[in-house]
């Protein structure tokens, strides 16, 4: 029984059945990436802790392949749980871009113990960004 028919027959056990498939989607799409960082400071921080692979990705609310790119980060990002993702708006702090030389949106920044090793910006392309990824994970030894 697929969700929806459960809550088309209407029974409460159905109807909670549908709630909580529904609510596991919603967990699992909001656990893509770790947080929302809305400075540079707290971006510093988290390149400053050289914690294995970290994805950044950022955006700004008036750019529609922003939003259309990002579920398929999410995606990738879910599919890949030994890399770190982060989301950052440059409506937050204009100082963002300054300090990561970023002239165009949306951006990919990829970090490996505190450095850069990967940006892809302004025409992302998931099928050239994922094997390009994925060699970087086979170079380092992330599985």
């Amino acid at each position: 029984m697929t969700p929806f028919e459960a809550l088309s027959e209407g029974s409460f056990f159905n109807i909670l059945f549908f709630l909580s498939y529904t609510l596991n989607i919603y967990y699992i799409y909001q656990m893509a990436f770790k947080e929302k960082l809305k400075s540079f400071s707290e971006i510093q921080k988290v390149i400053d802790k050289k914690d294995g692979m970290t994805l950044f990705y950022f955006t700004h609310p008036d750019c529609a392949v922003c939003s259309v790119i990002k579920p398929k980060i999410e995606e990738f990002l879910r599919e890949h749980s030994r890399i770190s993702g982060y989301h950052s708006s440059l409506d937050d702090d204009p100082m963002i871009a300054g300090q990561l030389t970023i002239y165009s949106i949306p951006m990919v920044l990829i970090y490996m113990e505190g450095r850069e090793i990967l940006r892809e910006g302004k025409f992302i392309v998931m099928d050239v960004l994922e094997p390009k990824i994925q060699r970087l994970m086979d170079n380092f030894g992330i599985v």
